[in-house]
């Protein structure tokens, strides 16, 4: 079974994209639930996008986030990418992305790592990169080994979704050379 694997593009979120960040978060707000906890019914509206654009914009400008869409090769959205929790001090942050469920098992969430990484060492000079997986969760876990994280232990009851608490496995990966 050959998979499809589209050409995406990771592009710095802006104020202006709020009615097509809007669509792409309603028409995956029931997938998405699947895998995280409900943002609640505020945060699909417009004005509870404007206010998270706002917020993560204001996060980028601080330097503490790197909040990216995912575009595809004919500009639609896709998904989300940021790297977040920005230490400058010791050169850290995390890393966090989701796919929109028609854009499943076409290797953007991989490509969308490597970008991610590629930003964080090369622009950020940061050092090492966290990313949290639920034990549940393989397609995310072979997204994050492929790109060279390591699990480094496990999160017991780190998250909650859908009224169940989940483990997760924390992935390291150093940007170091050795």
């Amino acid at each position: 079974m050959s998979q499809n694997h589209s050409q995406i593009a990771l592009r710095l979120l802006d104020k202006h994209d709020v009615k097509s960040l809007l669509e792409f978060e309603l028409d995956n707000r029931d997938w998405f639930e699947q895998f995280i906890d409900s943002r609640g019914d505020e945060f699909y509206t417009r004005r509870g996008l404007e206010e998270h654009i706002r917020h993560c914009l204001s996060q980028y400008e601080q330097n503490l986030m790197y909040p990216t869409l995912i575009i595809d090769q004919h500009g639609k959205i896709c998904g989300r990418a940021n790297i977040h929790f920005i230490e400058h001090v010791t050169k850290r942050g995390a890393i966090g992305y989701r796919i929109g469920q028609n854009f499943c098992h076409q290797g953007m969430a991989s490509q969308a790592t490597r970008l991610l990484i590629e930003h964080a060492k090369n622009h950020l000079q940061l050092k090492q990169l966290a990313a949290f997986a639920s034990v549940e969760n393989l397609a995310s876990q072979r997204v994050l080994e492929k790109n060279g994280f390591v699990k480094a232990g496990i999160k017991e009851e780190f998250t909650l979704v859908q009224d169940q608490v989940l483990d997760c496995f924390d992935y390291r990966l150093s940007l170091t050379s050795p």
